[in-house]
Formats: C-alpha cells, sequence, structure tokens
C-alpha cells in the first residue's frame, strides 16, 4: 500500500472538515467537538459585502501600493478627467472590483482615458500605467477568510465565541490571523 495517497488524503481532508483535528504530526481525531475552522467559516459565511468586503478590500490594496511607492498613485479614479496629465510616470490604480476583460466597454473606456483627459488631448499618455486585479476571486476570498479569522479573534478575546471548539484550536487563532493577513497581502500583488 501507497502510505503517501492515505497521508495525502487525510490532510486534505483535515483541512477541509469541521470535526476532524490533527494530533501530534502524524495522528488526527474525529470528535464531537467542532474544530475552529467552522467558526471561521461561519463568520465568513455572515460577511457584509458592501459594508465589509469591499472596502477591506480597497483598504488593503491602497495601502499595499502606497507602500513605499516613488511614483504618484491615482487611486480608483471615476474618470479620465482626475487623472493629470504630466510627463512623470503615474500608476492609475483601478478600483478592485474591476477585472480586465479582453474584450467589452472597459478596455475601449481605458483607451479613451488614455488618450483624452476630460474633453482635451492628453501630451503625455504614454506616462499612464494602468494597474487591474487579475481576473478570479482569489483577492475577494483571501479578504474574506482574513476579515473572517480577525472576527473569531475579536469573539474569543471578548469571551463570546462560546465553548463549542477544542483548547488547543484557541491556541493557532493568532497564527491563523497573520497568516490569512499575508495571504491576502500576496494576493493584491
Amino acid at each position: 500500500i501507497d502510505t503517501t495517497s492515505i497521508d495525502n488524503a487525510a490532510y486534505a481532508l483535515e483541512s477541509k472538515a469541521f470535526f476532524i483535528s490533527r494530533v501530534g504530526t502524524d495522528g488526527f481525531k474525529i470528535y464531537h467537538k467542532a474544530t475552529i475552522k467552522k467558526a471561521v467559516n461561519d463568520r465568513r459565511a455572515s460577511l457584509d459585502e458592501d459594508e465589509e468586503i469591499k472596502p477591506s478590500m480597497r483598504n488593503l490594496v491602497k495601502k499595499e501600493f502606497e507602500k513605499g511607492a516613488s511614483i504618484p498613485i491615482v487611486k480608483y479614479p471615476e474618470d479620465g478627467a482626475s487623472i493629470s496629465d504630466s510627463p512623470k510616470l503615474t500608476l492609475v490604480l483601478m478600483d478592485p472590483e474591476k477585472e480586465w476583460p479582453a474584450d467589452g466597454e472597459l478596455p475601449q473606456q481605458i483607451a479613451e482615458w488614455t488618450k483624452k483627459r476630460g474633453d482635451s488631448p492628453r501630451l503625455y499618455p504614454g506616462s499612464l500605467v494602468w494597474c487591474f486585479k487579475k481576473s478570479g476571486r482569489d483577492l475577494r476570498t483571501n479578504i474574506e477568510l482574513w476579515l473572517a479569522w480577525q472576527r473569531v479573534k475579536n469573539e474569543m478575546a471578548d469571551g463570546t465565541l462560546g465553548t463549542d471548539y477544542d483548547r488547543t484550536d484557541y491556541s493557532k487563532v493568532d497564527t491563523s490571523v497573520r497568516d490569512a493577513e499575508e495571504a491576502a497581502k500576496d494576493e493584491v500583488w
């Protein structure tokens, strides 16, 4: 029997399951108490998109791009007139809700904003560097996990999380919050 495939299957099941936890380095326990991952998934499901997810996504992206910026950054412009026309290289950071499509109205709009600033033609269209979010839900998923882990940590600190979870999971919360934040920051890039 190939034991590595059994180990891989057990690790994959443990990473997704709510009632299986690791014991030691190579053991697992099926228990009647849920793991802390259940609380995280419950909190993730209850996040409000307009009040929590979108603002956190925008703030994290803005903060990551501002950190160590050596060129001007125009954040989330509403129209082409809000982007300056200067010979200095300028990064135009688009809203993380907008993905770059292969075709459609958005590429035409960006081409128009690159050529014109409002009604007048741009003198320096080559100074603009456009930055869009890649296709997919990876950034959103990582932000949701980070917010959910933060909520669990806060509930644990103020005592509202309850005692339905195994005590060994509580020690992993700080590390998980930090890891989720780093994963979200990495996904920005």
